[in-house]
C-alpha cells in the first residue's frame, strides 16, 4: 500500500458481529462478495469496538481519544462535548469531507456534523428525535409494511455516489449502513440465497415487536434462532449493497470497513447491543483496501482515524490515542469502555487470545481463554492471580481522568485568552 490516495472511505456497518461474517469463518455465506474482498485487503482478526453500543463507539471511533477521556453524553439532549474534536474538524489544506447516514444517535442533533463539509442524516431533525409519538408512528408504519424504520443502504449509495462524482481533489467520505440492526426484516430473496428456512411476515413482525419492546422473556430459544437467521440474512443484505458500492469506486481510493459494534443472542443472557463487553458485543469484523494478509495484532476503533490521515498523507495530529493501522508498532492488548451510573464503568483488556473484564457496575472481574473458550462461558478469575490486568485497567483509567482534567484547563485557558481586557 503506497498511500497518499486521493479518496479514504469509512464503512461503518451497524450491529455486525465478527463472528457472523464468513470471511471470518461463519458457517452460513453471510459475506459473499466481502470474501472476496477481503482477499485484496488486510485482514485484522482481532479488531475490537471501543465500547458495545453505538453511543459508546463513535466518539472514539471519530476522534481517536477514549470515551473516559472527555464528559460522556448520557442523555437524549447531550451532544459530542467540544474538547472532543473529529477527524474532519482537524483537517488541514483542501480534503473535502461528507458523511451519509440514518443513524439518529450520530445525527447533526449530537454534533456529528462537525467538520463537514457535506453531512445528510435524512431528515433527523430535534423534533423527530424528541417526539416519541412522532418516531413510534413511523416505527410502526415502516414496520408493519415490511420496511426497516431507516434510510436504504442503497439510497446512502447513490447519494454518496453523486457526492463523489462531484467532488474534485483529495476526499473523506463516511457512510454507515443500517441493514444489519434490529428490526431484523430482510427481504425474502435471502431466505433462499442463504438456503435457510424462509420467515413469514407475521412472524417477523412479532418476533422483532418481542424484541423492540424488551420482551424478551417471551423469546423461546426457538425464537431467538429465528431471529439469528433474520440477522444473517440482514448481513447478506447489506453485503449486496456493499458490493454495489465498490463497484462504482474510483480506483484511487481506499477503503476501511467495520462495524460500530456487535449484537448479543442471548450467549450472556441478553438480546441486542447492551453495555457489556463479551465477544459478541465488541468483535468486530475490519478490512483495509487495498491490502493483504491477515493481521493478529490487536486493533482498536481509535485506530481508524490515525490510519484514515496517514492513508491521505496528512500529519497525525500528536493527542490521537490510537496508531495508524500501516504503521508498524507493539501492542499486545487494546481496551474498551462501557459506562455506568457514576464512575462505575464496565472496561475490558482484549488481548490477542485471552481478556480481562473489569464490571464495576456489577462488582465482579472476569478472565476468560479466548482460545479454549471463545464464548467465555468459564471465568477463571478464581484460579490465577490477575493483579497485572486489573492495575492496567487501573493506570488506564487515572490516565484518562488526568487527560480530562488537562484538556478542560486548556479550553478554559484558550477561551480566556480570547476574552478583550
Amino acid at each position: 500500500m503506497d498511500p497518499p490516495f486521493r479518496g479514504v472511505v469509512l464503512v461503518t456497518v451497524d450491529s455486525l458481529r465478527a463472528d457472523h461474517t464468513h470471511f471470518m469463518g461463519y458457517n452460513r455465506d453471510t459475506t459473499h462478495f466481502i470474501d472476496e474482498f477481503s482477499k485484496k485487503s488486510t485482514v485484522y482478526v482481532n479488531a475490537v469496538s471501543s465500547g458495545p453500543t453505538t453511543a459508546t463507539t463513535f466518539p472514539p471511533l471519530l476522534s481517536s481519544t477514549y470515551l473516559s477521556r472527555h464528559p460522556f453524553a448520557r442523555t437524549r439532549e447531550s451532544r459530542l462535548h467540544e474538547n472532543r474534536k473529529l477527524l474532519t474538524e482537524n483537517f488541514k489544506g483542501n480534503v473535502k469531507s461528507a458523511a451519509f447516514h440514518s443513524n439518529p444517535y450520530i445525527s447533526s442533533y449530537f454534533g456529528y456534523h462537525r467538520g463537514f463539509d457535506e453531512f445528510e442524516d435524512f431528515f433527523i431533525t430535534d423534533s423527530t428525535i424528541n417526539s416519541t409519538i412522532v418516531r413510534k408512528i413511523k416505527r410502526i408504519i415502516d414496520i408493519l409494511y415490511g420496511n426497516p424504520p431507516f434510510t436504504p443502504g442503497e439510497h446512502i449509495n447513490k447519494r454518496s455516489f453523486r457526492w463523489i462524482e462531484e467532488t474534485k481533489g483529495p476526499f473523506f467520505l463516511w457512510n454507515h449502513y443500517m441493514e444489519p440492526h434490529m428490526p431484523y426484516l430482510p427481504p425474502n430473496r435471502f431466505f433462499k440465497i442463504l438456503s435457510v428456512p424462509r420467515v413469514n411476515h407475521f412472524k417477523k413482525l412479532l418476533l422483532n415487536k418481542h424484541l423492540d419492546r424488551g420482551e424478551h422473556e417471551k423469546l423461546t430459544d426457538d425464537d431467538v434462532r429465528t431471529l439469528e437467521i433474520l440477522y444473517d440474512c440482514c448481513i447478506r443484505h447489506f453485503d449486496c449493497i456493499f458490493q454495489e458500492f465498490i463497484s462504482s469506486l474510483p480506483e484511487d481510493v481506499a477503503v476501511i470497513l467495520t462495524s460500530d459494534h456487535g449484537e448479543g443472542f442471548r450467549e450472556h443472557g441478553f438480546l441486542g447491543h447492551k453495555g457489556y463487553l463479551y465477544e459478541e458485543s465488541i468483535h468486530i469484523p475490519l478490512l483495509v483496501y487495498p491490502g493483504g494478509g491477515i493481521e493478529r495484532n490487536p486493533v482498536s476503533h481509535l485506530d481508524i482515524v490515525p490510519t484514515v490521515y496517514e492513508l491521505l498523507g496528512l500529519d497525525i495530529p500528536d493527542f490521537y490515542q490510537g496508531k495508524s493501522f500501516l504503521s508498524s508498532f507493539e501492542r499486545d492488548a487494546v481496551i474498551s469502555e462501557s459506562p455506568g451510573t457514576g464512575n462505575k464503568w464496565v472496561t475490558s483488556l482484549r488481548y490477542e487470545d485471552k481478556k480481562y473484564i473489569l464490571d464495576e457496575k456489577r462488582g465482579r472481574e472476569e478472565f476468560y481463554d479466548l482460545k479454549k473458550d471463545p464464548f467465555e462461558q468459564k471465568n477463571l478469575c478464581e484460579d490465577m492471580d490477575i493483579s497485572e490486568h486489573r492495575e492496567r485497567i487501573e493506570e488506564h483509567k487515572k490516565k484518562q481522568h488526568l487527560l480530562k482534567k488537562y484538556d478542560e484547563k486548556k479550553r478554559i485557558s484558550t477561551t480566556l485568552s480570547k476574552i478583550e481586557i
